[in-house]
């Protein structure tokens, strides 16, 4: 099957707040680009030449030479302090205490850069036997094209966006102390 939907966007502005204006580096359906930002546009027919449902825009990119897509990778090879393979339990006990309402909205906002199919995060609390903490399971709620909502259990999200909800504390962090 191979990639179904790939994109990336870019925000220029440096706090969490004004995470309203994402600008499409790219975006990706299936083997068609929908989106290409304005620099790269003259790579476009090397681009669709070039294309493989196995092989991710960024990493063609570099084979290819597209400056613009080959330090975008870079980066990405470089900051390696969020781990890809974070479990949903070890979510589960990051979130010892009540997640707050203000909590959770950061959350929210923060993941619906990545996916706009997000439209609430839920926090159900259950008992834990073995430990004094209660368990706190995770749920990400999606509105479909077709308005359809339901509840996935953050196990069964992608890796993507485990790593993301897992590590948004810490960006938050981050982002908000540069003034």
């Amino acid at each position: 099957m191979g990639i179904t939907e790939e994109w990336l966007r870019v925000n220029y502005k440096t706090r969490m707040e004004k995470n309203q204006d994402y600008y499409p580096v790219f975006h990706r359906i299936g083997n068609k680009i929908s989106e290409l930002n304005s620099e790269m546009l003259e790579y476009k027919q090397n681009i669709d030449k070039s294309i493989d449902n196995n092989v991710l825009l960024l990493t063609m990119g570099a084979v290819l030479k597209i400056e613009e897509l080959s330090k975008i990778r870079s980066w990405f090879m470089k900051n390696t302090y969020l781990d890809c393979s974070i479990r949903s339990d070890d979510m589960r006990l990051r979130l010892i205490n009540e997640v707050s309402d203000e909590d959770r909205i950061d959350m929210l906002n923060f993941l619906r850069v990545f996916d706009k199919s997000i439209v609430d995060l839920k926090f159900k609390k259950t008992q834990n036997i073995t430990s004094r903490y209660d368990r706190i399971e995770i749920f990400t709620v999606h509105c479909s094209e077709k308005n359809t909502v339901y509840e996935l259990p953050i196990a069964e999200e992608s890796a993507g966006t485990r790593k993301m909800l897992s590590g948004v504390v810490n960006i938050s962090s981050v982002v908000n102390s540069r003034s």
